[in-house]
Order: structure tokens, then C-alpha cells, then sequence
């Protein structure tokens, strides 16, 4: 009994994570691809390419091209970023709805954007933005336990007519009887 118990838990997480991990890896693309943009496009006088080059080749003489190198690099590599974050988007909506997939990419595109900014980028998170993000985790656990697909057509009235019920035999014989001429 105690070990069906434990196997049933374990079925349950594993198909919670094989739904969500769609989600997770939308969002971590979506969190490089802003990363790369970032990396490509940033042109304050801070900018982490230009630390990079100034300081592992110091003696180079074409830094500028290098630079400049670098910046086209990470704007394609943004681009194919965000070509994954809408495959594995795609896929989320596919298997957990509209709400869920949205919810789960961006609060984990949120949380990831946020750690590596504060990290790579030195910015700072105010305690609002703490308190904005334990709200938004509060919410995401309250729609990850939501029983039910509300994005799903058939429980939409308006979008798909009710199933009709199965015919039997006969009634399917007389049907065909009154169509023909």
C-alpha cells in the first residue's frame, strides 16, 4: 500500500514536470534571448563587451571591429533565442492551455531575467520588487493547482457545438433511407 502510494506521488510530479518543463524552457530562452539583446545593443559607456575586449586584449588594435564583432554575434544569437522560447511556447500551449503556458514562461523568464541582471549586470532589486515577485509566485502556485483546462474549446459553449450522441445501427439505415431520392 505505502509503496503504490509513493509511486502515484511520483507519477504525479513526473507528469506535473513533463507539463510544465515546456514552459521553463520557453522562459529560460526567453531569458537569454533578452540577455543577448542586451549584450548586442547596450551602448552606455559600462558596457560589459567593453570591459570584456578592453581587458583581455588591451594590445589589440582593432577593438573597435572586435566590439562591433561581438555585438552582431549576440543580436543573431537573440534571434535564435527567441525562435526556441517560441518553439517550447508553442509546445506549453499545446499541452497545458493558454493561461498556464503564459503564466509559468513569464514568471520564469521574470525570476531568471532578474538573477542573472543582478549577477552579470549589477543590478539592484528593491524589496518591492521582492514583494512583487513572492505575489506573482503566490499566483503561479494558485493556477498550477487549478483543477481543469479552461482555455480548452470544448468547455466554451460558443466555440464548438455539444458532442452528439452515438446513433445506433438502425437509426444511422433509416437516416440513409430519407436522404435518397
Amino acid at each position: 500500500e505505502y509503496m503504490g502510494i509513493q509511486f502515484l506521488g511520483i507519477c504525479k510530479m513526473r507528469a506535473f514536470f513533463t507539463s510544465i518543463k515546456p514552459s521553463l524552457l520557453s522562459g529560460l530562452f526567453s531569458s537569454l534571448a533578452v540577455i543577448a539583446a542586451k549584450l548586442a545593443f547596450d551602448g552606455s559607456d559600462n558596457n560589459i563587451l567593453r570591459s570584456f575586449i578592453e581587458e583581455f586584449f588591451f594590445s589589440f588594435g582593432g577593438k573597435n571591429a572586435l566590439l562591433w564583432a561581438l555585438r552582431i554575434f549576440f543580436a543573431i544569437l537573440a534571434v535564435f533565442f527567441n525562435a526556441f522560447m517560441l518553439k517550447f511556447y508553442v509546445h506549453s500551449l499545446n499541452l497545458n492551455g493558454a493561461t498556464k503556458a503564459t503564466v509559468h514562461t513569464f514568471s520564469c523568464n521574470f525570476f531568471i531575467t532578474a538573477i542573472v541582471g543582478s549577477l552579470m549586470f549589477g543590478e539592484r532589486l528593491s524589496l518591492r520588487w521582492g514583494f512583487a515577485a513572492i505575489i506573482m509566485m503566490l499566483g503561479v502556485i494558485l493556477i498550477a493547482r487549478k483543477r481543469g483546462n479552461n482555455d480548452n474549446p470544448e468547455y466554451l459553449p460558443i466555440a464548438m457545438p455539444p458532442p452528439q450522441p452515438e446513433l445506433k445501427e438502425e437509426e444511422k439505415m433509416v437516416i440513409q433511407q430519407q436522404q435518397k431520392p
